[in-house]
């Protein structure tokens, strides 16, 4: 993608965010729900947001597919590079929820969180040989950029724009853990990494039912 087609796509994802944030502040969120999906191991219950909890394209504009589909990766080198993105994702959404929340245990916990997900940015990196020329794409500005506008609904609706980070990571690093056609070394990795994934959306789940 080129630099003009990726900043065309970020200006017209935050104008859709912007549009939609003025006529829909987040609302209190629902009660736990367990859900299930394809590719999200059936003993792990996830929590998720009302459909009305915040903007909708809010929420979308930060999903992407390449990454949501880390689990069902057919090579180790595409397991650990959709890893390697996700965790430069996590870091720019815990960073801004840091700088932009207004609750103390909020905002320490994202220090914590995007301290963790720096720690996983280098050991994933370590895992490549060589390492990708590029690590990050459009979907890190826009992680960064969903939280400055879900701010505007104060620490709820940014939980609300970031619970998918922890979530995806939480899911990807179990499946790959349990990948045994990959090498050690990634299912190990993903293994080691998987209780602070867990840790970061059990949080994200307690501070949205406070």
């Amino acid at each position: 993608m080129t630099s003009t087609a990726s900043a065309s796509l970020l200006t017209s994802s935050l104008s859709c965010a912007r549009r939609s944030i003025t006529t829909a502040l987040p609302a209190p969120f629902s009660a736990h729900k367990p859900q299930r999906s394809a590719h999200r191991s059936s003993h792990s219950p996830v929590w998720s947001p009302r459909r009305s909890a915040a903007p909708s394209r809010l929420i979308a504009m930060a999903q992407v597919p390449a990454l949501t589909q880390i689990p069902k990766s057919k090579t180790n080198e595409e397991a650990v590079t959709g890893l390697l993105q996700l965790a430069h994702d996590c870091s720019a959404a815990y960073g801004q929820a840091a700088e932009k929340g207004s609750d103390a245990e909020f905002k320490q916990a994202m220090q914590k969180f995007a301290g963790q997900a720096d720690s996983h940015i280098k050991q994933w990196r370590g895992l490549l040989n060589p390492p990708p020329e590029k690590e990050t794409t459009i979907s890190t500005s826009i992680n960064s950029a969903k939280v400055k506008l879900a701010n505007l609904g104060g620490d709820k609706g940014i939980v609300a724009a970031i619970f998918n980070n922890a979530n995806d990571s939480a899911t990807a690093y179990e499946a790959i853990s349990q990948r045994s056609e990959f090498p050690k070394q990634t299912t190990s990795l993903a293994a080691k990494l998987l209780p602070e994934a867990q840790e970061q959306r059990a949080f994200l789940e307690k501070f949205a039912k406070q």
